[in-house]
This record gives C-alpha cells, structure tokens and sequence, in this order.
C-alpha cells in the first residue's frame, strides 16, 4: 500500500481559508435577510464590513495557494481582529461570539506564522478581546433590534465562529501529530545514520581522534590504536596525547591553526608509536561543536610509513641512478678523451713512416720497392683503422657533421673505386661498374664515398682472389639503389641479421688474413642513415657470395645552400720559406727533408720559443705547426708568428687531433689549413700552394 503524504501548510491553510470563506458568506447571507427588511442600519453596516473581509480571505486563499504562507496568515489574523472591533460598537449583544472571533484570529497564525510575530499577534488577540468585552458591556446597541432577530443573529453568527474555532483547532492538532511523526522518524534516521557512522568509524582503517581544545583526548577509534600501540584506556584523558608528547610545539602550532578556524588537509606529521618507532603520517583535522556546546578537534590520521619508506627507498635509487648516470657520463668523456688521444698517438708514428715513403719514392731509388710496397699498405690499413674508430665514435656521440651540397653519384663511386683500387689490385678482383651518369643525390662526397668504399672494401676481403665484385645503381620512385654484389664467402642467416652491429665480422682464419675491428659496415649503416638513406644486406648462405644495397633519395630540383658549398679559395702570394715545428723530431726532420727536395727552403725547430726566435729572422711564407708542443701549444704559437711578424705567415695544423670541433678551434686560432696525421706530401703541397 502507498504511504499517504501529509498535506502541506499552504494546502492546510488553503482548505481553513475556504471553510472561512463559507462561513462569512453565511454571515453576510443572515446580515441581509434580517438587515433589509428592517432597514437596521447596524445590520446592514456589519454585512459590509463582512463582505470587506470576505474579500480580504480571498486574496489571502491566492496566497496561500501561491505557497506564502506565514503572509497570508498574519493578513487573516489582523483582519479578524479588525472585524471584530468594527463590528462590536453595531452590536454589544454579540460580544461573547466577537471574542470567539478574536480566539479565531490567535489560532489562525499559530501554525503558520514565526515565533516573533506570534509575540505581536497573541497579545493583540487578548487586546482585542478585552476591548470588544468592555463595548459589549457598555453598550446594547445604537438602533434598536427585535428580540428575534437579535437571537438570530447570535447564533448565526457564534455557529459560524464555533464552527472555525474547531476547524482550525483540528488542523492544529493534526499538525502537531504530523511534526512529532516527522520528528520521530528523523530520530529514528538519525540514530540508523549514527549507527552506520560508528560501523564505518570502526572498520576505518585511518586512525580518528577527537581531542579537546587543550590536547586532552576524549575518544579514538580501533584503527588509532593499532597504529600507534596505546589502547583507548591509555590514552583517554591524556594530556598532551602520549603520541605527541615528543613534538609537542608542532602539536601545539597544529592546535593553535585549528583554534582560529583553519582546516588541516593532508598535513605530513611523525608522531612516536608506543614501541619507540616512528611512524609517518597525514593528518586531516577541523574543529567540531560538540553536542553540550563545547568545541572539540576531530582528527583523521593515515599511516603512511610503508609508502614514505618507498619514497625514501625510491630517493635512494634516483641517487644512485644519478650517480651511476654521473659515473657512465665521465667514463663517456675519458673513452672520447682516450678515443681522440690514442687517434692523437696512433698518428704520431705513422706521420714519420709516411713522410719517409714520399721521401724514399722521392729519392728514385728502385732498392727495397716490395718493402717499400708492404709498409705504404699496412700504413695505409692503420689508417684506415684509426680513421674508422674514430668515426664510430663520433656518430655514437651525434657530434659527425656533414657538409651536404647536390653531388654526381658517379662521382662518389668514381672516388670509392679509387680509395679501394689497392685492395682490389692486390686480390686481383675483376670490378663491373654500372653506374650511369644523372643520379644526383644531397649529401656530403666525402661520408658519401666512405659509404661505399667500405662496402667495396668488405666486398674485397672476404672474396677469394681472382673474384667477381659488380656495383649497380638504378633510380627508383625518387631514390636510387646501389647494390653491391659479390661471389665471395657469402654468410649465415644469423651473420646477415646483425652484420650491421658494431664489431661484428665474419669467422676468420686464425691468422686473420682479412683483418679490420668489425667498425666498416657499422659505419656504413650509421652515415647512411644521416644522409636519410638505408642499407640492407642478403645472402644465400655460406659460400654463395654477398649483395649489399644502399638506398638515397634522389636531389631532384634541389638547390645548394650557401652553407653547403665548398669554400673558395683565395689566392696567396707564392711560398718559398717554409717554418716547421713539430716536437717529434723524426717527423720535422723528415717533412724538412721532404720540402727541400721540392725547392722549399726550410728552418726547422722543435718547441715554440725557438721557433719565435728563428722566425724573426727567417721570415717565413709559411707555418707548418703542431699543435701538441711542449711550453708552448700550436695555437698560441700561431697567435704571436702573427702578431709578430710584419708579414703574416701562411699557417698549416698538422696535428693527430682531427675531430671538427678541433678543426673549428684551430681556425678560431687563425690556421688556414687543418692536416690531420699522417699526412701525404700531396696534401702539404696543396696546403702551401693552395
């Protein structure tokens, strides 16, 4: 069955409005009946009046139904109590059923109306009452009244107010017995809600505390005490708190926000457990009213040890990260250091051997030429090795810069034909070149060579002498292939996958006839993804040889940038004097020789004092410097030949530091040339002549 919902005080006070409403339409209908027919003017005046206040009960019935309630009963109530005083000097006989109307006026606003207004409007009531008392008294009437109508009157009208005193006084009672239901059953809610509450506060796993202002704890739930080992008996009571006793004056800071009616949220505080452990927590805490007046503290505690101790553990490890990343990064400098200085060393003693080849070529003697032959190789293969080490290294730091500008392909392998020819003369190699004319790619010649001298390199060693090694190049949807293809010693599915990777290589003898550091084709891979290319490789096992195919996009209507031309070269007065200095001696010595044979006239000195010191009498067309010197570097000494000398000298790096930020340094220092060692007497002459 449907619980019937209790009428509203607007629909209440609407349905008393319509029986008073009635009730004066009775009275007026009597007031008229007897009134005319007598021509009693008294009658007649009071059934206006009525008819006046029928009206008002009218706007007051709209009001109601409009829901404003309180006014429409206070307009009821004080036209009641100005009825019955219009009324009363007309007829003295009717005062008992005026002071009815006056009761009716009180009872009208006791449900409806604010407890201050009742204040105004009850002892007007009274008031009222009294005064219409003492007119009845006084006073029968102004005109007089037959005996019969008179009664009439009288119990019409004490019906009519009995009848709305009783109405009203029923909507009265039914209300009283609605609110006390009302009240009843938000007792019961609330005393339902306050048993989930303390379920809830139970089973928190947050420990809640409610203290006095003055810290003394009155209540804690389970879960406070779990955290912090005291039980309820312990701490209740307590003042300050035993779990705060040891931080007190942040206790006492905490209170004294709470006090002045702050709010903590999430506040991080440690507090002392009942062991002697620490234990890390969040406090959530507002001042409460408590039911007798008094104002409390109630706090939400969350033990956030385990997680504090995952931060502090995490901490730990960022430090350590930190600090193993620190370490990787200096061991990262010193391998680049030590990359950079064993290039620096491994040059040193190449520069002399080489130097003394050109000399010993220069010389025409035909004497030793194999020897000659064999060490102009394994100079060249070591290098080469230097070189590609290098390189590697400068790609796994990001620091290799290209100098792109539109290049013939068939230029690039013209120039990786020429690079590797030893190597195929050496092996007797038969070499197919198809490479037509027209391929234009955007790249830098010098890497773009290396890409494919190393490829024609790796072709040559690992194919039996008297092979077949053939290069093709075709364009295809604004790219062009590049195969190089070989019958030499082929390669396993499992070599093929990684022969890319860095020190790979295939199985050698043990005597290593082929040798190299497995740096080429990881080299390869590396620069031809720098020029936004690709590289493959495929075979069809062992013994079957290998096909190695590299892909660029083609530079089809693309211009070069200033940036990316080759510099011009400025003309230079002819060079006959030539100063070079070098702490290698062996190297001077044979460089000196060397440009002597040549027609240069040359001072020689091995530190920079001397060399300052020869220079200003010798007068140099040119500076052949070291930059490694002892007492004096390369780079200052370049500095003082040209503020020194009237006329600057030419200046030449030749050094076995090669990277570019080198080669950016030394001409920052005023070099014109950079060589890095060892160095061909081509390239020397190039420089001087340059």
């Amino acid at each position: 069955m449907d619980q019937v919902q209790p009428d509203s005080d607007a629909e209440r006070l609407r349905r008393f409005l319509g029986h008073l409403l009635a009730g004066c339409g009775v009275v007026i209908v009597g007031y008229l009946v007897i009134g005319v027919p007598l021509l009693a003017w008294p009658v007649l005046w009071s059934a206006g009046v009525t008819s006046i206040y029928a009206g008002v009960v009218i706007w007051a019935r709209r009001r109601a139904g409009a829901g404003d309630v309180e006014r429409a009963a206070t307009t009821v109530s004080l036209g009641t109590l100005l009825v019955t005083l219009l009324v009363a000097p007309a007829f003295g006989f009717l005062f008992p059923t005026l002071v009815l109307a006056c009761l009716l006026a009180v009872v009208v606003a006791i449900p409806y109306v604010e407890r201050s207004l009742l204040r105004t409007l009850i002892p007007a009531g009274v008031t009222g009452a009294f005064l219409v008392t003492l007119i009845g008294l006084w006073q029968d009437a102004l005109t007089p009244v037959p005996l019969w109508a008179e009664q009439t009157l009288l119990v019409v009208t004490s019906t009519v107010c009995v009848y709305l005193n009783i109405t009203m006084m029923v909507q009265v009672h039914r209300r009283l017995r609605e609110t006390l239901r009302v009240e009843r059953e938000a007792t019961d809610e609330l005393e339902r809600v306050n048993r989930q509450l303390e379920v809830i506060v139970d089973s928190s796993p947050a420990g809640i505390l409610l203290l006095r202002l003055d810290g003394t704890v009155l209540w804690v739930n389970p879960a406070f005490e779990q955290v912090f080992g005291w039980s309820s008996e312990e701490l209740i009571g307590q003042r300050p708190s035993p779990v705060a006793e040891e931080v007190e004056s942040e206790f006492r800071a905490n209170m004294d926000k709470l006090i002045a009616g702050e709010t903590l949220r999430g506040v991080e505080a440690r507090r002392r457990h009942k062991d002697g452990h620490w234990v890390d927590t969040q406090v959530w805490a507002a001042s409460v009213q408590m039911p007798e007046g008094e104002t409390a503290v109630l706090s939400v505690i969350v033990d956030v040890t385990a997680r504090k101790e995952a931060e502090r553990r995490l901490e730990k490890e960022r430090l350590r990260a930190e600090e193993a990343s620190r370490v990787a990064r200096a061991a990262e400098r010193r391998k680049d250091e030590f990359l950079a200085m064993l290039g620096h060393e491994l040059r040193n003693p190449l520069a002399p051997i080489t130097t003394a080849l050109e000399v010993m070529k220069m010389s025409g003697e035909d004497a030793h030429q194999r020897e000659h032959a064999i060490i102009a190789r394994h100079v060249r293969h070591m290098t080469r090795l230097v070189d590609d080490l290098l390189d590697v290294s400068r790609i796994t730091r990001g620091k290799l810069e290209l100098r792109r500008r539109r290049v013939e392909l068939k230029e690039v392998m013209d120039q990786a034909v020429e690079m590797t020819a030893p190597l195929f003369e050496e092996k007797r190699h038969r070499l197919q070149l198809d490479v037509p004319m027209g391929l234009t790619v955007k790249g830098d010649p010098t890497r773009l060579a290396q890409i494919f001298s190393n490829l024609l390199s790796n072709a040559a060693k690992y194919t039996e002498p008297d092979g077949h090694i053939a290069v093709s190049a075709r364009a295809e949807s604004g790219s062009v292939r590049v195969s190089v293809t070989d019958d030499g010693i082929g390669m396993s599915p499992d070599l093929t996958a990684s022969v890319f990777d860095l020190f790979v290589q295939a199985e050698q003898a043990i005597d290593r006839a082929s040798g190299g550091l497995g740096l080429g084709l990881t080299l390869v891979r590396s620069l031809a993804r720098l020029h936004d290319g690709t590289v493959s490789a495929r075979s069809d096992g062992p013994g079957r040889g290998s096909t190695f195919e590299v892909t660029l996009p083609l530079a089809i209507g693309v211009l070069d940038s200033a940036e990316s031309l080759p510099p011009k070269l400025v003309d230079l007065p002819s060079v006959r004097r030539v100063l070079v200095v070098d702490d290698n001696e062996d190297a001077a010595e044979l460089l000196a020789h060397g440009l002597r044979r040549r027609g240069f006239e040359v001072q020689l000195a091995f530190d920079g004092p001397t060399a300052i010191d020869l220079a200003r009498d010798f007068r140099p067309d040119a500076a052949i410097l070291d930059i490694g010197l002892p007492v004096m570097d390369g780079y200052e000494l370049a500095g003082r030949l040209t503020s020194d000398l009237s006329q600057r000298p030419k200046l030449v790096a030749v050094t076995g530091y090669g990277q570019q930020s080198d080669r950016d340094k030394s001409a920052a220092a005023g070099f014109d040339v950079h060589l890095v060692k060892p160095v061909q007497m081509k390239q020397v002459l190039d420089a001087l002549r340059g």
